[in-house]
């Protein structure tokens, strides 16, 4: 009995699953409530055993909300954040409800029902384009407990109100530095301060770094690059040390240029034998070998052009001109108001900042690519510190 009743729960389980996929294959909902924006149609598409009418719900856009859900699905591609997009919309109660409806493609028009996925099962409220729009900037999340990876940028950076936002690390653990606001006190106005992230999730005990005020750190910062890195004797010296650093590569290089053409030299004498063999006996043999060495002849052509384009560019000169220009456009972006354009800036040449209690280590790092367009990409990042802050 205990074996039949399992086996007709189990015949109930598909029969039920089967009608739920049909129903949603037809355009209708096979349950539950629709999202925001659309709104459930009953009609009526037959009748039961009973003589009752049989009604099934189709979502429909919703007239009051759908132009609000569209609005905000725009906002969302022109990178609104989703706090603005609260203020001109109010579709949810609260801000973090935003997420999950950027993720949901039921507004591209699909119908999800267990693990069928149906496409045009109702009006979508959003073009393709505009979904693909919202989805680029998107990326996944890292599991718990993990470091947020370097190359992608966290969500909270772009619109934080800190100016070391991202590339402020612990001392201690190395952990990434969040800010916060604190009022303490009673102040008049909120303490704006740096805490380590590890310690801020995991509890007093976690890190031996304390709170840092975010004002006198973020201004040490700015005079570190402004007045050691952002001047014309700094440039200079560093020219100079990547200058000595290439002149050593460029012995190794002349070495190869030269073993690379003596290799095309040697191809080219096969190459004049086989053409004189061919020549006088008609050898497909020697046609074969004559079609490896001229593939072998053309890539160490291309190989020789490529050791004589870097031969070329083994000494770095700098325009004065080009310098006093760059540091004076640096300096009136870093000293500007718009803080997002500040830490963009900062970014260039920061490669990141140590805080700790009685102290932190500035680590600098310069793009020369800048001031020479066609060099390699070169990047130098020797640590510099700087007083207590």
């Amino acid at each position: 009995m205990d074996w039949h009743n399992d086996l007709f729960l189990e015949d109930l389980r598909q029969n039920v699953k089967r009608g739920l996929h049909d129903i949603a294959r037809q355009g209708y909902a096979p349950g539950g409530f629709p999202p925001v924006g659309y709104k459930a149609e009953r009609i009526v598409i037959g009748t039961k055993r009973n003589g009752e009418p049989r009604t099934v719900a189709r979502w429909v856009p919703d007239p009051e909300t759908a132009p609000r859900v569209r609005l905000a699905w725009e906002m969302r591609a022109r990178g609104a954040s989703y706090a603005e997009i609260h203020q001109a919309t109010h579709i949810f109660g609260a801000i973090n409800s935003y997420a999950a409806m950027f993720r949901n493609r039921t507004y591209l028009g699909y119908r999800k029902c267990g693990d069928l996925e149906i496409p045009n099962a109702h009006e979508p409220l959003i073009t393709q384009e505009l979904w693909d729009a919202v989805q680029k900037p998107l990326h996944e999340r890292p599991e718990r407990e993990t470091l947020w990876p370097e190359h992608l940028p966290h969500p909270r950076q772009k619109h934080s109100s800190f100016l070391l936002s991202g590339i402020a690390r612990c001392f201690y653990c190395g952990a990434a530095m969040a800010g916060s606001h604190s009022n303490v006190g009673r102040r008049p106005h909120t303490w704006p301060y740096y805490l380590c992230g590890r310690k801020k999730r995991q509890g007093y005990k976690s890190c031996q770094g304390r709170m840092i005020g975010a004002r006198r750190v973020e201004d040490a910062v700015l005079q570190a690059v402004l007045n050691r890195v952002l001047t014309p004797a700094f440039i200079e010296e560093l020219v100079e040390e990547v200058n000595t650093c290439l002149s050593v590569d460029s012995v190794d290089l002349d070495l190869r240029i030269e073993q690379t053409r003596q290799q095309l030299r040697d191809i080219e004498r096969s190459i004049e034998n086989l053409l004189d063999l061919a020549e006088a006996f008609g050898s497909a043999a020697a046609a074969e070998r004559l079609l490896e060495r001229e593939a072998e002849r053309k890539r160490l052509q291309q190989e020789l052009h490529n050791l004589e384009a870097n031969h070329v560019q083994s000494r770095i000169e700098v325009s004065p001109e080009i310098v006093l220009a760059i540091i004076a456009d640096t300096r009136d972006g870093l000293t500007g108001e718009d803080i997002e354009a500040r830490r963009t800036l900062l970014r260039k040449f920061v490669d990141k900042v140590e805080m700790g209690n009685e102290g932190g280590r500035l680590w600098y790092t310069f793009p020369l690519t800048e001031m020479l367009p066609d060099a390699t990409r070169l990047w130098l990042m020797p640590p510099r510190g700087f007083e207590a802050l």
